[in-house]
Order: C-alpha cells, then structure tokens, then sequence
C-alpha cells in the first residue's frame, strides 16, 4: 500500500458560514475557512463523481438544504488541494433519547480506492459522530462488495446480523 500524503478530511456545512471550523484527523489539524457558492460548486462536481452510482442529481439548491438541515452531514477527502472522496450521514433520534449516527454514502474517486484513503475518511466520521455525542454509528452495504466490507470490519464494523435483508419502497420508481 502507498504511503498516504496530505490528506485533509473536512466537514462542510452552511450552518456557520465565514466563520472557522477546527477539527483534527488522523494526519493533522484542519483549518477550514467556509466559502459558501464555491464549497457547493466544487462538492456538486465531487458528488456527481464519486456517487454515481446512487443515480442522484444535485443542483445548488438541493446541496443548500441538505446543508441547511442540521441533521444532515457531509464530509469530503483532499489530497494535494484535490477533491478525493465524499461521505454523507445523518442523525437520527431513538426514543430512548440516544442519537445514532447513519452513514448514508461514501465512496472515494478510483484512483484512490485500495490506498487506504476510505479507511482514514471513515475512521474520521467514526470519531466525530463520537465527539457528537451520537451512541453508535451504522451503515449498509452489499454482501457483494467485498471491499468494502473489509474496510468496515478492518475498522471494528460488526455484521451480527447475518440474515438481515433490507427492503426499500422506491416511490420515484412507482413502489405503492
């Protein structure tokens, strides 16, 4: 495996614009200044790379409120001033008053797949939804994405559930 570089993980957000975000991953601090319209620019290409497979299509106005929301979160990979990677979660409230943290998304641009620059995204959002406060962190994948499943479990992911089977109401598909 390459030795990684400057990678640089940074949430972004619209809930604090101008204003500095200070976090530190695994290879530093990250000082962040928050430009809005050219953040949104910029993670609209981004998200168009690395998630095209979810089929999605963003527009500023759809990244704005997804931005907005604040139980919406949204985290990008850079090496070397270059976009890499993209992640996207959310929380969500159980009725015991605990906070779980879903992550919804991730993927990094093929160049950088097998390098270890997803385990380093991942393991970044693992710590901050701890740092939130969140009780624990979940996400689904594919049986059939072997990669990926090592990475989770590489990183302490545990699949106890070997029989479970997610089942989805696509409505823009027409599901009733």
């Amino acid at each position: 495996m390459a030795a990684l570089k400057a990678l640089i993980i940074r949430k972004f957000t619209t809930r604090l614009p101008g204003e500095f975000i200070r976090m530190r991953c695994c290879l530093g601090p990250i000082l962040f200044l928050l430009h809005l319209k050219n953040i949104l620019l910029k993670q609209r290409l981004i998200m168009e790379e690395v998630l095209i497979d979810d089929n999605m299509v963003f527009d500023i106005d759809n990244l704005k409120g997804f931005l907005n929301d604040t139980s919406s979160f949204g985290f990008i990979a850079k090496e070397n001033n270059k976009i890499i990677g993209f992640a996207y979660c959310y929380t969500l409230l159980r009725p015991d008053g605990k906070t779980m943290f879903y992550l919804h998304s991730i993927g990094m641009l093929p160049n950088y797949q097998d390098k270890g620059y997803g385990s380093k995204l991942l393991s970044f959002i693992k710590e901050y939804s701890k740092e939130i406060g969140c009780s624990e962190m979940f996400l689904i994948t594919d049986k059939g994405n072997p990669r990926a499943c090592h990475v989770y479990e590489k990183l302490g992911g545990k699949n106890d559930y070997k029989d479970e089977i997610v089942y989805v109401y696509d409505y823009e598909k027409g599901d009733k």
